[in-house]
């Protein structure tokens, strides 16, 4: 149900982010963040559920968690859209220091040369690739160890605004994604130091 309601939706929004220790391009789901009434209502059903449930993340991660955004994120990722290598470690002043990370893999019928992998370059370890999927979780502490990236897709993947009725609708490359955050003014310092870094180790990434 919430896959259909993603390839249901027809406004996505481009955005492309060139910073210092970080790139993108992507499509994020559009819809109006003051009622949602626009948004695929699975979508938003889904991510209030996982908002109401902060005890239980928190009791999961054994923290405190502060806080889940308020409104739902899915991109799709279509031809030539990519992130480059980011380890999410990100400070807000209204909503804190990100805690955990949550990408959900939505993808079905995915193909290895439309490229588009999620790649996982834990440091001091072989970088692992992961194919996207369906219905796939990736759960993680944004640290200094936590880099990742997605490959850029290809022209040839399937893009129904590209490529008109000969697309396959349903083949895309899609994610929804979010992130748990705690109101701890040391929650980066405190992670550096678990893994081995300076205090001062932090990304830089759109607010």
């Amino acid at each position: 149900v919430l896959f259909d309601d993603l390839v249901g939706h027809r406004n996505w929004e481009a955005e492309v982010f060139n910073g210092s220790t970080m790139q993108f391009k992507r499509h994020n789901l559009a819809c109006s963040r003051v009622d949602f009434h626009d948004c695929p209502r699975n979508l938003v059903a889904f991510h209030n559920h996982l908002g109401a449930a902060l005890e239980q993340w928190s009791k999961l991660s054994l923290i405190r968690l502060a806080h889940w955004p308020p409104w739902p994120m899915a991109t799709w990722y279509r031809p030539g859209d990519y992130i480059s290598p980011h380890d999410d470690m990100v400070t807000n002043n209204s909503t804190g220091t990100r805690a955990i990370s949550f990408i959900l893999s939505m993808t079905k019928g995915w193909l290895p040369e439309w490229g588009g992998g999620f790649w996982w370059l834990p440091r001091g370890q072989a970088a692992e690739q992961h194919q996207p999927e369906f219905n796939t979780l990736y759960l993680f502490e944004p640290s200094p160890v936590s880099l990742h990236l997605v490959t850029p897709v290809t022209a040839s993947a399937p893009d129904p605004l590209l490529h008109g009725e000969a697309a396959d609708i349903t083949r895309r490359r899609l994610t929804v994604s979010g992130w748990f955050t705690v109101q701890d003014p040391y929650h980066l310092a405190k992670v550096s130091d678990k893994y081995g870094f300076p205090p001062d180790f932090t990304s830089t990434l759109p607010g």
